[in-house]
């Protein structure tokens, strides 16, 4: 990771499409005209998933790499992180 920097990123400007901003390991910042979100891109049953991390700068650069690596570890252990995030939610619903 770390080919992000914050000047980059505060100087990455909203376009009439989204495009994304790669870190490395997975990690990209999507820019949108509405703004700008961290994502994370991972291989699952060998599909391409992404998973928000959160906005920028509410999140930042280095939350952001740090949510990316707990993540990678999920993965590691054979669990879908997306799948998990949606059980975590659910169980807090009821």
């Amino acid at each position: 990771m770390g080919q992000l920097n914050d000047l980059l990123i505060k100087a990455a400007q909203p376009r009439e499409s989204e495009y994304f901003l790669a870190d490395g390991e997975g990690l990209y910042l999507r820019v949108r005209p509405a703004g700008k979100v961290w994502i994370y891109r991972y291989k699952y049953m060998g599909r391409t998933t992404k998973l928000s991390l959160g906005a920028y700068p509410t999140v930042s650069l280095s939350a952001a790499r740090k949510k990316a690596r707990e993540e990678a570890g999920r993965r590691q252990e054979g669990v879908d992180p997306r799948a998990a995030r949606r059980k975590s939610v659910s169980a807090l619903r009821g």
